[in-house]
């Protein structure tokens, strides 16, 4: 394998990844790292791989290398972004994310992380700007209307939120079940139970097992917030919870 170049190395990753064989893959990244240590290419293609794996540390590494060599990659600046934001850095994330919207200011993946930033740090108005920015710019991507649903939520704006997720799951070809949650929680705060919990009852027909103890866990710190801003519904409230598997 030493005697390959670069992109003989990336093409080896990619389709050892595609076939399901991870360590392959790494070897072969690995080998490229290890040869050529200048090239960007090889560094994105480590982080992806990383990212794959659920890495963010050695992705946000990775992608700190690449905007380092190549500080034109947009690409690499949203990654780098992202993967600061999942450790926790939020004033670099917000840094890589401006950088990027700098050199691509039409760029819905930078916007869109920016927007997911905002609205963690609760600048909820900066962040409801960014989505219908984006959304503006790309009227189909279904991720846009579920971020600017759960914005709105958190806003206490609950019949809105209701119906950016319904935009969502309109638009959305998985009808992705924990969304479809997300849309009960937010017809059960506007007080519309019975919509609430039909909505429920279509996520956990689709739900995978797996991603039960999530929901649960979401539902049960949801609803309790729900409940102490509706404790005269308590008997609507509780409907929904007995609808949740034990």
């Amino acid at each position: 394998m030493t005697k390959a170049g670069a992109s003989d190395l990336l093409a080896v990753a990619d389709v050892a990844r595609r076939a399901g064989d991870g360590a392959l893959a790494r070897r072969a990244l690995n080998e490229a790292r290890s040869l050529f240590p200048e090239d960007p290419a090889v560094h994105f293609a480590f982080g992806q791989d990383c990212l794959l794996g659920d890495d963010i540390d050695r992705a946000r590494e990775a992608f700190a290398r690449v905007v380092e060599l190549d500080p034109r990659n947009v690409r690499a600046w949203i990654n780098y972004g992202a993967t600061c934001g999942e450790a926790d850095l939020a004033d670099e994330a917000a840094r890589a994310l401006e950088r990027a919207l700098e050199l691509d200011p039409g760029s819905r993946d930078a916007l869109s992380n920016l927007g997911v930033l905002r609205r963690e740090a609760g600048r909820l108005d900066e962040a409801e700007k960014l989505f219908r920015r984006v959304l503006a710019m790309d009227p189909g991507f279904v991720f846009g209307y579920y971020n600017l649903a759960h914005c709105l939520f958190l806003a206490g704006r609950f019949g809105e939120s209701a119906e950016q997720y319904r935009a969502g799951l309109r638009r959305d070809p998985l009808k992705t079940a924990s969304q479809n949650a997300r849309l009960a929680w937010a017809l059960l705060a506007a007080g519309q139970d019975k919509d609430a919990g039909r909505e429920l009852k279509r996520a956990l027909e689709r739900i995978d097992a797996s991603e039960l103890p999530a929901l649960r866990e979401e539902a049960s710190q949801v609803l309790r917030a729900i409940e102490a801003l509706r404790p005269a519904d308590r008997a609507a409230i509780d409907a929904i919870r007995r609808l949740l598997p034990a």
